[in-house]
């Protein structure tokens, strides 16, 4: 239900990005597209390609790197909840574009193909491996390099249970050829981390 200028007054992006010379976009969702406001990160027709939402947003990315003097070697992208859905989506559809990016409370790309299945979802993930999440991308396995990713989930989440991280941690690391890192390995120094 947040708006773009909540989540610049409330995440202190402005202050780093004046601090440290950089350049933050806030992409707002309209309320006519989500009753929430969230992004809509389980509508294949706005999680992929030329279209929908991540268009817009990725057109907002485009517009800034155009007008401002932006390394474009150095785009990253950010986000929670939907919005981590969504920032994973804009990884996974343009990896040429990002330098890296994070998921704080998100999961798996195209994890869900409609509302019903994303409210379940965001419950409880579907357990598959990284090999049957690979599914979800519209090219093959090590044609493309996809951007690194730091995912990050709370344990005590009630809105979007941690599985999704996990899974997402399972696609991207087969989609990136990392499949010999340990998972449990991966969980652990992140637990160990952030107490």
């Amino acid at each position: 239900s947040q708006n773009a200028k909540e989540v610049a007054h409330d995440s202190g992006w402005n202050d780093l990005a004046d601090k440290f010379h950089f350049i933050v976009v806030y992409p707002q969702q309209k309320r006519k597209n989500n009753s929430s406001n969230c992004f809509n990160w389980f509508q294949e027709k706005d999680v992929e390609g030329e279209n929908g939402e991540l268009y817009s947003i990725h057109s907002m990315i485009e517009f800034t790197v155009k007008h401002q003097n932006i390394d474009n070697k150095m785009i990253f992208s950010y986000d929670l909840s939907a919005g981590a859905m969504m920032s994973v989506s804009l990884l996974a559809n343009y990896p040429d574009l990002f330098n890296a990016g994070a998921s704080l409370a998100g999961g798996a790309y195209k994890s869900a193909s409609n509302a019903f299945q994303g409210i379940k979802i965001m419950r409880k993930a579907p357990e598959k491996s990284g090999k049957e999440w690979s599914n979800s991308f519209s090219f093959e396995k090590n044609s493309i390099e996809l951007p690194r990713l730091v995912v990050v989930h709370g344990e005590n989440d009630k809105v979007v249970a941690i599985e999704n991280s996990v899974e997402l941690v399972k696609q991207w690391k087969y989609m990136s050829n990392c499949e010999d890192v340990n998972d449990q390995q991966i969980l652990l120094e992140n637990h160990l981390n952030i107490r």
